[in-house]
């Protein structure tokens, strides 16, 4: 599958190709808001200020940390799925929230360990749900809110991954870019 993503500069419509060429940009251009448009997958969202983007391996992963709070940096990503990987949207949500077991390897992934989740956290968003889960890795607990998105074309799984200490910090921020994440064509 051929992944078309761009970051674009709302001002002037820059077209960015990976954040190597973004940075780079950013030091001859002054850029007051950047959209990541994914055509792949059908959504676009602002890329906002304080996000400090990271490049991924993956044209189907985006994402970037948060401004560290006491040393610490909390992560988020964007990863997309064809809507053929999975039998549903409600399959979707079995392998990365509701199907995962306690103390067992997750089922989207074979290196974190499934701590749970409090299913009164499951809540509808826009074209999608969102949860609070926690996660075992590399001998510590995160707290993670996960939100998975159903486009016209894939599925999103919008991941913010923190400590116990500065989850209810970034959570509003998170939360606030996921409210941001619109459907295209």
């Amino acid at each position: 599958m051929l992944n078309s993503c761009v970051i674009v500069n709302a001002q002037n419509n820059t077209i960015y190709k990976n954040t190597e060429d973004l940075k780079s940009q950013i030091e001859k251009d002054t850029v007051e808001s950047l959209v990541y448009i994914d055509t792949t997958f059908g959504y676009k969202v602002d890329i906002p200020k304080w996000l400090y983007l990271r490049e991924t391996e993956h044209c189907n992963i985006w994402g970037g940390t948060f401004p560290a709070i006491d040393g610490i940096e909390n992560a988020m990503m964007i990863k997309g799925f064809d809507k053929s990987e999975f039998q549903s949207f409600e399959h979707f949500k079995e392998i990365y929230i509701t199907g995962n077991k306690f103390g067992e390897k997750t089922l989207y992934s074979e290196n974190h360990i499934w701590y749970g989740y409090n299913p009164n956290d499951l809540h509808n968003i826009k074209n999608g749900v969102s949860c609070r889960v926690f996660t075992f890795y590399q001998n510590k607990i995160y707290h993670n809110q996960f939100s998975l998105i159903e486009t016209k074309t894939g599925f999103l799984w919008v991941q913010f991954v923190a400590t116990p200490e500065t989850y209810k910090l970034n959570l509003p921020k998170f939360m606030e870019f996921v409210d941001g994440i619109e459907l295209v064509k």
